[in-house]
């Protein structure tokens, strides 16, 4: 079995149980990772004079560089661009995390490129249904639930009570057309 966690001071009784302290990427190693994801999709001249400042920026964390690689792909948007995303949203995180939370100063950098990327959702159609459903799936499984809850009676009165603009009501196909987007999202292969 293997346990992650991000607290240095997490005990580790038990005979038989050892701790492995795994770190960031190397800067090879992420730029290893942007490299292949964009050029698996054609999409390599996104990587730009600017790339490795962005990798560092991102603190070369995998969730953070998941991220990225999702919106230069989806939106189209090269190192540059996104780097000036990144630094903008970042910026404008408004409250700190609490203390403790965050002992190795990953949350900044993996949040931001979340959230970048929910903004793109956001734009996208149906309106309004980027945020709820978000909300809806971090009290799922992180591990999988069944795609055909999201065509249910019970997400779909939930989406249309929570989306932002209220316009046409919320259809089973536009939830599920938004659960295969989240997938995406969470893999980070998420597309238009």
């Amino acid at each position: 079995m293997l346990v992650t966690t991000r607290r240095h001071d997490a005990p580790v009784p038990g005979a038989g149980r050892a701790v492995v302290d795994v770190g960031t990427c190397t800067r090879a190693e992420s730029l290893a990772h942007l490299r292949e994801r964009l050029a698996a999709v054609g999409k390599a001249h996104l990587l730009d004079d600017r790339t490795e400042e962005l990798i560092e920026a991102l603190g070369r964390l995998p969730p953070a560089l998941v991220h990225a690689a999702a919106h230069l792909i989806n939106e189209d948007t090269d190192s540059t661009g996104y780097l000036r995303l990144f630094i903008d949203r970042a910026s404008r995180m408004d409250a700190p995390l609490l203390p403790g939370t965050d002992t190795d100063d990953y949350g900044r950098p993996v949040t931001a490129s979340l959230l970048l990327l929910l903004d793109a959702a956001r734009q996208r159609e149906p309106a309004g249904l980027a945020t709820p459903a978000v909300r809806l799936a971090a009290h799922l499984d992180p591990a999988g639930h069944p795609q055909q809850l999201w065509a249910t009676a019970a997400v779909t009165r939930y989406l249309d009570a929570h989306r932002t603009p209220q316009s046409a009501p919320v259809t089973a196909g536009w939830t599920s057309s938004v659960a295969s987007r989240w997938k995406w999202v969470q893999a980070g292969w998420w597309r238009r």
